[in-house]
């Protein structure tokens, strides 16, 4: 019951079922009809003066038949109980016995004589109808039907806009942006629209106006760099050296910035690959250039997502445990529809105040410290743009035997059982 169009409906329905009751209730309690004693009291001043009339006239036609035992027919006690009290009230203190007769309007009455007779009449039905509660019940029900099909259609118009809100932010792109929505439907539903078209639109610009002012200052800072670099040349050492270092990490930071611009707007073709094989591509490729990984058990599975990108990534991930945690290990465990990669190391790890701010561009975990690992603190947020583009997600955590521990997870794009892939078949 967490959905709104369903709160509303609810809502609706209660209120509409709660005031036809109230009044069907009211209705039923001020227009019933008079009561049976009330109604059966003129009718026993009649029978009785019919009695007296038989008694002193037995040939008259009364309406009254003498037999020998009451008329038979299925027994009425509340009748019989109210037209004994009834005719008690009007002098006549006998035996009654009320029964069911045809037509149903109709009841039959005998009255026992002194003389061991019965004198059998028909009476009129007084009792209420039978089926009024089942009539009742039925018009509840297609009152309470009624309600909730009008409440539905009302909630769902009310809640349309809202609906058209989610719809679209299930369907922001990569970038931050979502597709034209046709503005059509109701006067709210058109303005819902149009505002988030507007939305969009100046979310578009914002975007490509950073990626221009980047892209630009990324492109520009490479002419005074070279300058630098070439006048570095003609320092004597040590200077030179530190000159070249810096010149080095100015570049790094400005293909950084725009290798992260072009990450987020990036729109390439994805396709079905092995997933094992591209973590292994990227351990050995690593470890042929001297880093330190090792490569755990690889299971065999594949995702939906561009294999060139996600090298990128997962290369930025395991070098960023290589360097900075001494040591990377990798493993590739699936489940019939996860694909999960863990990176561990065993480094220091990151300060768990520190933790939420690792994917931010330029992140260090100590900035004050000196930078003698090259990096422009890029790798983890360039890396975590690429993994969730292609509906992946990436968490860190704190081991509690100590390093950082990187966990990714992928969608499968099947559900074949998962094979294992040793790191001996790699070599």
């Amino acid at each position: 019951m967490r959905s709104l169009r369903a709160r509303i409906a609810l809502l609706i329905v209660a209120t509409i079922g709660g005031v036809v009751a109230l009044a069907s209730f009211a209705a039923i309690a001020t227009m019933q009809p008079p009561r049976m004693e009330a109604t059966l009291l003129p009718e026993a001043r009649q029978l009785a003066a019919l009695l007296r009339l038989q008694a002193r006239y037995p040939d008259a036609d009364t309406g009254i038949t003498l037999g020998p035992k009451p008329a038979e027919g299925r027994y009425d006690p509340r009748g019989s109980r109210l037209l004994r009290t009834a005719l008690r009230r009007v002098g006549v203190d006998r035996p009654v016995r009320v029964s069911g007769g045809e037509p149903a309007d109709l009841h039959i009455a005998s009255i026992a004589l002194p003389s061991g007779q019965w004198a059998v009449m028909a009476i009129p039905n007084f009792a209420p109808p039978g089926d009024r509660r089942r009539v009742f019940l039925i018009w509840m029900a297609v009152l309470l039907v009624s309600a909730v099909a009008a409440a539905l259609l009302l909630a769902t118009v009310l809640t349309r806009p809202l609906r058209l809100l989610q719809e679209a932010a299930e369907r922001i792109g990569p970038d931050g942006t979502l597709p034209h929505i046709e503005e059509k439907g109701s006067a709210d539903v058109r303005a819902t629209a149009h505002a988030l078209n507007q939305l969009s639109s100046r979310l578009k610009a914002a975007t490509e106006s950073r990626m221009r002012l980047v892209a630009a200052a990324g492109h520009d800072l490479r002419t005074p760099i070279t300058r630098m670099r070439l006048r570095a040349e003609f320092l004597d050492e040590p200077q030179r050296g530190k000159w070249l270092n810096d010149t080095n990490e100015l570049e790094r930071i400005a293909e950084s910035a725009i290798t992260l611009v072009r990450e987020e707007a990036a729109t390439t073709e994805t396709k079905a690959f092995d997933l094992d094989g591209e973590v292994a591509h990227v351990c050995h490729e690593l470890g042929r250039m001297g880093y330190p990984v090792g490569m755990e058990e690889l299971d065999a599975c594949r995702i939906v997502a561009d294999p060139l990108s996600l090298r990128r990534a997962l290369r930025n991930l395991v070098l960023n445990a290589a360097t900075h945690g001494r040591s990377a290990h990798v493993a590739l465990a699936c489940t019939a529809d996860t694909a999960r990669i863990v990176i561990t190391d065993e480094g220091p790890g990151i300060p768990d105040t520190l933790l939420d701010k690792a994917f931010e561009p330029f992140f260090r975990a100590d900035p004050a410290r000196n930078h003698t690992i090259p990096g422009a603190g890029l790798g983890m947020a360039i890396a975590r743009q690429i993994i969730e583009r292609y509906g992946g997600t990436i968490t860190i955590e704190n081991a509690a035997t100590g390093g950082l521990h990187q966990e990714i997870s992928f969608p499968r794009s099947t559900n074949s059982a998962p094979t294992a892939r040793s790191p001996e078949n790699d070599r």
